[in-house]
């Protein structure tokens, strides 16, 4: 009997994390469909794009893929792939915001506090579709995001259906 007299409570509570959740997973969606992707090469266990080097230029071009910027876009990583006898692989991250459920699952997964940080690179670093992503691309637009539903989010709304 104990737990079945707040429900009616945490029905309205559960509505409003769920509009919330979906709400901010089209968002998602909307900015970082396709953004997360980058090129591996399996055989030798390489990512190629442009990593961070400290102590030099920002961006150094990887050798199998060194274009015009070192950004491998999805043309390239495949076809580099069969020219150097490898299998570059076009890859997504385990976490996404693809499609809505994707998202749902990715921001159930940072309002736990569990690897928020990692999405919230992948949201900083992602470039256009079909590109690989760039360090420090778009700072404003990612960290908002990530920071406004960690706060919103995990904060506020979680600890509702706590207390």
């Amino acid at each position: 009997l104990c737990l079945i007299s707040p429900t009616p409570a945490m029905t309205s509570i559960g509505l409003v994390v769920l509009l919330w959740f979906s709400m901010f997973a089209m968002f998602g969606v909307q900015l970082f469909m396709g953004r997360f992707y980058r090129c591996y090469d399996p055989g030798n266990d390489l990512f190629y794009g442009a990593p961070l080097t400290p102590g030099g230029s920002l961006y150094s071009p990887t050798l199998p893929l060194g274009g015009e910027k070192a950004v491998p876009s999805i043309i390239e990583c495949v076809d580099s792939g069969n020219n150097n006898g490898g299998n570059s692989v076009w890859v997504d991250k385990a976490f996404s915001f693809d499609t809505y459920l994707w998202g749902l699952k990715t921001l159930f997964e940072m309002a736990t506090t569990e690897g928020w940080l990692e999405v919230m690179a992948s949201t900083v670093d992602a470039t256009n579709k079909g590109v690989s992503p760039l360090p420090n691309n778009e700072p404003a637009a990612g960290t908002l995001y990530c920071c406004f539903h960690i706060v919103v989010g995990a904060f506020v709304l979680l600890n509702l259906i706590v207390g």
